[in-house]
């Protein structure tokens, strides 16, 4: 250790863990091109990682596909290292329902995963989505074999698994396990999905950007034009306005389809967009940006006389036809 301190690695902290890690990235090719030159090597490597990231980062794309579903279908799994609990649940629940694993074994696994859904990244950038994933354990026979009817009925279980999803993906969710609840659960899963998607809706509205939508800023600019006789201009706040409405109809709008999608008796159970407020971030900066590179904005801004009778000012100072 001593001696690869020296100039290969570093001791970097990883949540309260001491962890090691290369000097910069010239080292991670060096050791690449020294892995595809002996490949015996590279094998030793893989055979002895301890960890789901070293086996991730040696490996190709198919042999770690084909490591997964080994470990997975060997029960060996647990010889393996991840970066914390919820990672273990989110790749359990993933590659068991993407290779139609059914083992006992992996029962708390994907229901912890439900409780708490969780992106699913090992190395680099990619990841897997929760939805994604639950997509795949709503599967008819993975949802029978891994107990998941069962599992939702539970206090607080449906309660914690909606409220990790934003509004589309709740709805789409909401559709995927309509039918596990029928007679007496009927009215309490009514009752939980639409508090959640309340929720869900507000948290939407909280977060609108204006660059998600193409308002008419032309028309806006024109409805906030002015001329009084003597000074003629654009009321940016107004004309912000105009465009903060639009945007609010068009959201408005959204949720609505959105809405249409889910069963009737819970798209009918309360009016979901009364009372809600609404946020839209960069409007006024929007006007602005517009007025700038689309506009001669001094044409607009109140700096200069009108009328049949106007003189420029220094004309009139000096009396000038």
């Amino acid at each position: 250790m001593a001696r690869l301190l020296d100039g290969f690695v570093r001791i970097v902290s990883f949540r309260s863990e001491k962890r090691i890690a290369m000097v910069n990235p010239s080292i991670n090719d060096y050791i690449d091109g020294r892995l595809i030159a002996s490949p015996y090597e590279r094998e030793q490597l893989i055979a002895h990682a301890s960890a789901i990231q070293q086996k991730k980062r040696l490996m190709t794309e198919s042999e770690f596909e084909t490591f997964a579903q080994t470990a997975l279908k060997n029960r060996e799994i647990d010889r393996y290292l991840f970066d914390s609990k919820r990672q273990k649940e989110a790749f359990i629940a993933y590659y068991c329902c993407k290779y139609n694993i059914l083992d006992d074994v992996y029962i708390e696994y994907i229901q912890a995963f439900l409780n708490a859904p969780y992106y699913l990244r090992i190395y680099g950038v990619d990841s897997v989505a929760p939805i994604k994933t639950v997509r795949q354990i709503f599967r008819k026979d993975i949802c029978h074999f891994y107990k998941i009817s069962e599992y939702l009925g539970e206090n607080f279980n449906l309660d914690n698994m909606l409220d990790s999803f934003v509004l589309e993906e709740m709805v789409e969710l909401i559709c995927l396990i309509d039918q596990f609840f029928t007679g007496d659960r009927r009215e309490s899963f009514v009752n939980t999905a639409s508090e959640q998607l309340q929720y869900a809706i507000q948290a939407y509205c909280d977060n609108l950007d204006v660059d998600d939508y193409s308002p008419d800023i032309d028309y806006a600019l024109e409805s906030a034009r002015y001329d009084n006789g003597l000074y003629e201009g654009i009321d940016i706040e107004k004309a912000a306005s105009y465009i903060y409405d639009e945007i609010i109809s068009d959201a408005i709008s959204e949720i609505d389809d959105l809405l249409s999608m889910l069963p009737e008796n819970i798209e009918n159970h309360c009016n979901y967009t009364e009372g809600l407020s609404f946020s839209v971030d960069g409007v006024n900066q929007l006007v602005k940006s517009y007025l700038a590179d689309d506009y001669d904005y001094a044409d607009f801004e109140e700096k200069h006389f009108r009328g049949d009778d106007h003189y420029d000012e220094i004309d009139y100072i000096f009396d000038r036809d």
